[in-house]
């Protein structure tokens, strides 16, 4: 998705969004109350869905779940998000 921040009078924000791509994907079950969770965390970019790793590469979540066995594990991590530096960067392009 694409999102559009537009400031407005009086200090308000229109927001917009649009979809850019879909990808048709398997169910992963990363999310779920009944999961038991360990202390530490995996961050996953809130834009491109993508997972560091720990040789500092980003992937798909699929292939994080592959390199990391998160599927092995007695308990999974838990989740959080942020937004990676290179969707942050592209925020901070200018728009034509």
């Amino acid at each position: 998705m694409e999102l559009e921040l537009s400031p407005l009078a009086n200090e308000q924000v229109q927001f917009g969004d649009r979809v850019v791509r879909l990808e048709a994907r398997d169910p992963v079950a990363l999310v779920g109350a009944a999961l038991r969770r360990t202390d530490e965390f995996l961050v996953m970019c809130g834009w491109c869905k993508r997972i560091p790793l720990p040789d500092s590469r980003r992937v798909e979540v699929e292939e994080a779940v592959r390199v990391l066995k998160l599927f092995s594990l007695a308990a999974m991590t838990r989740l959080s998000h942020s937004i990676c530096l290179e969707c942050s960067k592209r925020f901070e392009e200018p728009v034509e």
